[in-house]
């Protein structure tokens, strides 16, 4: 069953396979546990995500993870395939044969594809990728193809299907009321290789004007998206090389940055990076730098891509370009050596994440912890929990045990009513600036210079003001600072920042906040000088000062 075993041993995970029976712990880049097969004090059976394999330097057991199942099941050869293709979801037996006739068939098509871009019909889809800055070398090294209009082409692929059954099922062909269509026209085209260098689909990039631009091959039994990395099956090598992959999101990132010798990258097809996608690149790579779109979409995206990473244990980078370019126009404009540097100064993916989430919660910290627990709750690697926990509350401004014990009332399903008895002096515009000043370093200058200690009426946030006024050209720890307050104090801020008080525009909301603040001030003035008025004898010289003292504040608190 060749076939059968290639597709197994492409898809399936060693570490998740076996830590799906034992449990494994990281140990440098292989993982460890106390051998399976022979009674033992101290763990020597190791497994390697990298080579795809395991070994017991006890016993001397050892092999792919075809041999795990077959030693852990006490099962021959022939069965352990079995279980693994069902485990996969790969048919075997008869299907096996279909599988084989679908990658033969999605091969020709690749060739034939390939061969119209260097005919004379290509000519439009091989200029394009001409003025993309793709050379001859690399159309060929990627096998790029061509599907032109019409269906002059498509005839000839069917006399090779043997049947259009068998064009639906490779995704070339789509049936509509009872007729048969090209699923691509008039595209260049990307095949998509899985690891053992076979053809599973294709990604389509129209040439005329049109939606979609980009278009994949729809799902099929030998093609998903979301466990496929393009380019992966060339680069996989240097990725090993390095310990380290850089990854992009669409096929003509990949290709500039391959042909501009960046060559342990891959692709994740353009669409949200998956947990098995995670999972197939830690077999390579120690580290991965996130180097998407800078846009909305594609911040949102490397999100994502952090915690499916993180979850296998990956260290991440991220990589944000200058607003307006992909890394293919980067390296067009700016050149190989500033993309390197770019990469080389990468921002540390804790930063990047928790930045990220504070931009889309607004600064609302109960948001975001909320979002963190959602995740951490499904961690795989329980040291990079500890880690998040501990970078977490350096980056939110949290101090460490305030966070670790909401994570605890998360996880007894009582986060709900974590945040219900906390209770705040009713001081609103006091405690926003307060929230502001915690997290957003930036507006204490501005805070400082425009509002006195004295205005602030709340003696709990005065105090703290005060120490963060005398602290401010310090390097803001959250964790250092509540060293130096007392446990009231303590305990405001964590209230405070638990509460999540969310915020979009800092700067405008600080100066709203300081006008209430001087506004409210001036007014209780007000009211102060009318009692005095009322008690003073009338007509007397002071009634007359203090008329004439309140009408000044009254035109002031009306300007």
């Amino acid at each position: 069953m060749p076939s059968v075993i290639d597709e197994i041993l492409a898809r399936a995970d060693i570490v998740e396979v076996i830590s799906s029976y034992y449990p494994l712990k990281k140990a440098g880049k292989n993982y460890r546990t106390n051998c399976p097969f022979h009674l033992e004090k101290k763990p020597s059976f190791t497994v390697s995500p990298e080579k795809q394999i395991f070994h017991c330097f006890g016993c001397g057991a050892g092999g792919n993870v075809i041999n795990f199942i077959m030693l852990q099941e006490k099962v021959e050869r022939r069965e352990a395939i079995k279980i693994l293709a069902e485990r996969l979801g790969i048919k075997i037996g008869r299907e096996d044969a279909r599988i084989l006739s679908l990658y033969k068939l999605l091969g020709e098509a690749c060739q034939i594809f390939h061969n119209f871009l260097l005919s004379p019909i290509g000519k439009r889809a091989h200029d394009y990728l001409k003025e993309r800055g793709i050379t001859p070398e690399t159309l060929k090294k990627f096998s790029l193809g061509y599907v032109p209009s019409g269906k002059a082409w498509f005839n000839e692929l069917r006399k090779k299907a043997g049947s259009d059954a068998n064009l639906i099922k490779t995704g070339l062909a789509l049936e509509r009321e009872g007729r048969i269509f090209p699923y691509f026209w008039d595209r260049v085209m990307f095949p998509i290789f899985n690891l053992s260098g076979k053809v599973v689909g294709f990604g389509g990039r129209m040439l005329r004007e049109g939606e979609p631009k980009y278009l994949n091959s729809p799902e099929t039994s030998v093609f998903e998206k979301g466990k496929i990395l393009y380019g992966l099956n060339i680069s996989r090598g240097e990725i090993a090389k390095k310990k380290t992959a850089i990854l992009v999101e669409g096929y003509m990132d990949l290709l500039a940055l391959y042909q501009a010798g960046i060559e342990n990258v891959c692709a994740s097809l353009g669409t949200s990076f998956t947990p098995h996608q995670a999972s197939l690149l830690r077999r390579f790579a120690e580290r991965v730098v996130i180097l998407y779109d800078p846009d909305e979409a594609g911040q949102d995206a490397s999100l994502r891509a952090l915690e499916s990473l993180w979850n296998e244990g990956i260290k991440v980078e991220v990589v944000i370009l200058p607003s307006g370019d992909d890394p293919d126009s980067f390296l067009k404009h700016s050149g190989k050596e500033k993309l390197l540097q770019l990469l080389e100064s990468a921002q540390d993916g804790f930063e990047f994440y928790f930045h990220r989430l504070k931009e889309k919660e607004q600064g609302n910290t109960r948001k975001i912890m909320e979002r963190c627990f959602y995740f951490w709750q499904d961690l795989k690697d329980v040291w990079m929990r500890d880690t998040l926990i501990q970078r977490g509350a350096e980056l939110l401004n949290i101090d460490v045990s305030v966070l670790k014990d909401a994570w605890k009332s998360f996880r007894k399903k009582k986060w709900s009513t974590v945040t219900e008895s906390l209770t705040l002096p009713a001081k609103p515009e006091e405690q926003y600036l307060l929230s502001l000043c915690l997290n957003f370093p930036s507006v204490r200058d501005r805070i400082f210079t425009a509002l006195s200690l004295e205005e602030i009426e709340d003696p709990t946030i005065s105090r703290i003001f005060a120490l963060l006024k005398e602290k401010k050209d310090d390097p803001f720890s959250l964790s250092t600072f509540l060293e130096n307050l007392e446990d009231k104090e303590r305990k405001y801020i964590s209230a405070l920042l638990l509460r999540g008080i969310p915020h979009s525009d800092p700067e405008k909301e600080c100066d709203d906040c300081l006008r209430k603040i001087k506004e409210q001030r001036t007014r209780k003035k007000i009211r102060e000088l009318q009692e005095k008025i009322r008690r003073v004898e009338k007509g007397s010289e002071e009634e007359k000062n203090l008329l004439k003292t309140l009408q000044e504040l009254m035109r002031r608190d009306t300007a």
